[in-house]
């Protein structure tokens, strides 16, 4: 699969965060005026775990959401939200049991059509830490039309 660099949230977005906050990934994708963002066709939300997100002590939570706004600086307390992901389990360092692990697929799911909650015009994702802070982890987030043509590789090269 070709991933548009355009389409891309974030490519190794750090998550090592306090716990309590939305945080925005690095981009934002500018829909412009068409709001229609796959033109009649799906378009999915694909996030890669590139590195497996710790805990110092005991395991937390981390949850995602795709959202939009009406500035390119999107709001972690008013934005438009569309998505939100179940909690996934954060890795610590006594259990070792955590749900994000480097080359996994964490999340992929389709965007909703606009309905209920309308799209804005600079279209991002946030993720927020829950219970213990993070101490590590990257995340990859990007729009795909064929999910299924896109593989995750343990060394994290998905690229040609």
């Amino acid at each position: 699969m070709i991933r548009d660099n355009l389409g891309t949230f974030g490519t190794d977005v750090a998550v090592a965060q306090t716990a309590g906050s939305w945080f925005n990934f690095t981009n934002v994708i500018d829909t412009s005026v068409a709001r229609d963002v796959g033109m009649g066709q799906p378009v999915w939300l694909v996030v890669v775990v590139t590195d497996t997100v710790e805990t110092a002590s005991t395991a937390g939570t981390l949850t995602l959401r795709l959202v939009s706004d009406g500035t390119s600086s999107i709001s972690t307390t008013v934005p438009s939200i569309h998505l939100v992901s179940t909690a996934f389990v954060t890795d610590d360092e006594a259990t070792g049991a955590p749900d994000l692990v480097g080359g996994d697929v964490a999340w992929c799911v389709p965007l909703p059509p606009e309905g209920q909650e309308p799209y804005e015009q600079y279209l991002g994702l946030q993720y927020n830490v829950a219970t213990n802070d993070t101490t590590a982890g990257t995340l990859t987030a990007f729009l795909t039309p064929d999910p299924h043509g896109w593989k995750a590789y343990p060394d994290a090269n998905n690229s040609w």
